[in-house]
């Protein structure tokens, strides 16, 4: 098992984008649909990382980080992620 807890894969994959992202893209958007609680999830979670962007976003502007800027503080604080730190 891969660290992701998917299974490694033995055969490189090639694909063209240009056909493989659209089909991709039409299967997610068809599970999304076809599962009302998956579609509640996955707005439950936006407005989580919404708000968590937002409040990082007011913190880098009003000075109260130690200067390494936003996308730092969101990587500081992923790390953290399920410790109950921020």
């Amino acid at each position: 098992m891969a660290p992701c807890g998917f299974c490694w894969c033995t055969c490189p994959l090639r694909a063209d984008t240009s056909v493989a992202l659209p089909q991709l893209l039409e299967q997610v958007r068809g599970r999304m649909n076809s599962s009302g609680d998956t579609a509640r999830q996955i707005q439950e979670r936006r407005a989580k990382i919404e708000a968590i962007y937002h409040e990082a976003r007011k913190k880098s502007q009003a000075g109260e980080d130690v200067g390494y800027g936003l996308p730092s503080s969101i990587g500081a604080a992923l790390g953290h992620k399920g410790s109950g730190r921020l």
